[in-house]
């Protein structure tokens, strides 16, 4: 049996008991201290009822209301009319009380009636009884991140409206492996195929089979990927197989911490743009037979490779169809030329030799004469003079014509 001085040896010490009290009480203090600080959170005690039983310096600075003003008041004050009505904020209660916990994110009341978009959590605070003590309610004016997630959200709205109301671009989102993941009304104008019947569908679909025998399609992937862009023009196919002639750019999409998430890609019909092109250098290429048997073709801007091979087909057809021994080609009008076009050159010289004329190439820029120098262009086989006007009495002399002669026969 335990007796009396036991028990006492047993029991702390007076000083003990007051250390802690004390210490338990600094803590408290310092719990308000922190609480009070916070401007941020609205953080408050609520009675089992539902009324204001304490009130911090954040809920005065969002709410507006004072702690005179608000202690002891419902908590429905907070809540707009419609949700008052609804019973809203006894049914926040029943919840927490219920499950020891509630959370929302919905419009709130300040003092001056104003409204703003809120976080709240709602703790139900029990004894160690378990007997429901009040609640502890923490909220946060998260306005300002709402109108910015709208603000993104309407302007991704506003994007995806646009790009799926385009229809002079096929416009299409690919995944990592070049399958389509998205499809606007453009690219189903343009290529022929519904949503329903492309998507997950390789972008391979859209190639000539020589482009995808020559794995042209990983190719331009594997640009995009390394380059961050790919953009040519070229041939693409239809779903009814025809062809058009495409200007592409695809665009390599990443995430936020760098990882491939896949592909934009652009794709328009340039068909007709092109065929207008081919006109306008057919009209600013023209074969001129000044003479009998003497052709002149003066070339006038850029020329590529595309263009090169054009003229050479107008120009041997113009050879045939005259009976051509001399052709005076004239480049003043050509500011630079790349190694393919210099070559096609020769190669054009050399067709028309086999068909058994003649070329004299006039108006060789230095500019020009230095570039086929230094790309190492055989030049052996063509007569190069300094002007249009002394390649045309070149070619009259080697066709037999006297200058001085009013009939310009041959002799």
């Amino acid at each position: 049996m335990e007796t009396e001085h036991e028990r006492e040896r047993l029991r702390p010490p007076r000083s003990e008991k007051r250390a802690k009290a004390g210490s338990q009480e600094v803590s408290e203090i310092d719990l308000r201290f922190l609480l009070d600080g916070i401007k941020d959170y609205a953080i408050f005690m609520l009675d089992p009822q539902g009324r204001v039983t304490s009130w911090n310096s954040g809920a005065e600075h969002i709410s507006g209301y004072s702690p005179g003003e608000i202690i002891g008041q419902h908590f429905s004050r907070f809540y707009p009319p419609e949700d008052v009505e609804a019973g809203k904020p006894e049914m926040e209660l029943e919840c927490a009380s219920r499950v020891g916990r509630f959370e929302d994110l919905g419009w709130r009341l300040r003092k001056d009636g104003s409204r703003y978009w809120a976080n709240v959590v709602i703790a139900a605070l029990r004894d160690r009884n378990g007997k429901l003590r009040g609640f502890g309610k923490v909220t946060r004016d998260i306005t300002e991140r709402r109108e910015a997630e709208e603000a993104l959200r309407e302007s991704e709205e506003r994007f995806r409206l646009l790009v799926d109301e385009t229809k002079d671009y096929a416009i299409m989102m690919l995944d990592p492996d070049g399958k389509v993941v998205s499809w606007n009304k453009g690219a189903e104008r343009i290529k022929g195929y519904r949503s329903e019947e492309i998507l997950g569908q390789s972008m391979a679909r859209f190639y000539t089979p020589e482009d995808i025998a020559a794995k042209k399609p990983e190719l331009e992937l594997s640009i995009a990927r390394s380059e961050g862009r790919f953009e040519e023009e070229g041939w693409r196919v239809r779903k009814d197989g025809s062809r058009f002639w495409a200007n592409v750019i695809i665009s390599v999409l990443h995430d936020a911490k760098g990882r491939l998430r896949g592909f934009g890609k652009v794709t328009r019909d340039v068909s007709e743009q092109r065929r207008q092109q081919e006109v306008i250098r057919a009209l600013s290429t023209p074969v001129l037979q000044v003479r009998e048997r003497l052709l002149i073709i003066p070339m006038i801007g850029e020329v590529d490779a595309a263009r090169s091979k054009q003229v050479t087909a107008q120009l041997l057809r113009a050879i045939r169809s005259n009976r051509a021994k001399v052709v005076v080609m004239d480049i003043t009008g050509v500011p630079d030329v790349d190694s393919r076009t210099a070559n096609h050159f020769v190669q054009t010289v050399e067709a028309a030799r086999l068909l058994g004329a003649t070329m004299i190439l006039t108006g060789l820029s230095p500019e020009i004469a230095q570039t086929l120098v230094v790309l190492g262009v055989d030049l052996s086989k063509i007569i190069t003079v300094s002007d249009l006007q002394g390649g045309i009495e070149q070619a009259e002399a080697l066709l037999g014509y006297r200058v001085s002669d009013e009939s310009r026969s041959p002799r």
